[in-house]
C-alpha cells in the first residue's frame, strides 16, 4: 500500500498483510482501517505499524472511519452494520434493510449512511437508529458523508456525483469526466 500527501507526494508505504479489499483513512490520515479477505480489519498509523487488528464477525465488504478515527462502521453480509471504537471494541450493531453496498461515517461517527439496494441512502445515528432515507435517482455505487453530516454524495451509474442534504434534496451535482469508482467528501464544505 502506497501513501501520498496532499501534493501527490509519496509518503510512504506498508504491506497490509494478505488481500486488502477496502480501505479509509481518518481526517487526518493518521489512521487506515483496512478491510483483509471479508473476515478482519486493522487498522495502521501511517507509518504502516499495526494499531489494532479485529474480527468484525461474518463476511464484511466495506469499512468506513471516522474522521477522528475513533469509530469504524463494517458492513457485513450486505445486511448488518457494526460499529466499532478505535480498539475494535464493538458499539452498536443495526440491519439498514435490504441488500447493501457501501457504508460511510461522518467526523465525528454520529452519522451513518448506507447505500441500500443501489438506488436508496439510509441514515443512521450512532446507536443505528435510522434518522433519514432518500432515493438516488438511479443506479449508484459508492456512497461519502461529509465531517459535518450535512451533506451525502452519491457516485450514480460511474459517471456522475450527485450531493444530497440529511432530507435527500439535492443540494449540487459534479461529473468527473471519466469513469469513477468511489466518491469521498472533504473535511469541509
Amino acid at each position: 500500500m502506497k501513501l501520498f500527501d496532499g501534493a501527490g507526494k509519496a509518503a510512504g508505504s506498508f504491506k497490509p498483510g494478505s488481500k486488502a479489499q477496502r480501505l479509509s483513512v481518518n481526517g487526518d490520515g493518521s489512521r487506515i482501517a483496512v478491510l483483509r479477505d471479508s473476515y478482519q480489519v486493522r487498522v495502521f498509523d501511517r507509518s504502516g505499524k499495526k494499531i489494532v487488528e479485529f474480527k468484525p464477525g461474518s463476511k464484511a465488504q466495506d469499512v468506513a472511519s471516522s474522521a477522528d478515527g475513533q469509530r469504524i462502521a463494517v458492513l457485513r453480509d450486505a445486511y448488518q452494520v457494526k460499529v466499532f471504537d478505535a480498539s475494535g471494541k464493538p458499539l452498536a450493531s443495526f440491519k439498514p434493510g435490504s441488500k447493501s453496498q457501501r457504508v460511510a461515517i461522518n467526523g465525528d461517527g454520529s452519522r451513518i449512511a448506507v447505500l441500500r439496494d443501489s438506488y436508496m441512502v439510509r441514515l443512521f445515528d450512532a446507536s443505528g437508529k435510522k434518522v433519514g432515507e432518500f432515493k438516488t435517482g438511479s443506479k449508484a455505487q459508492d456512497v461519502a458523508i461529509s465531517a459535518d453530516g450535512q451533506r451525502i454524495a452519491v457516485l450514480r451509474d460511474s459517471y456522475e456525483v450527485k450531493i444530497f442534504d440529511p432530507k435527500g434534496q439535492q443540494i449540487g451535482k459534479v461529473r468527473p469526466g471519466s469513469k469513477a469508482q468511489s466518491v469521498a467528501l472533504a473535511g469541509r464544505l
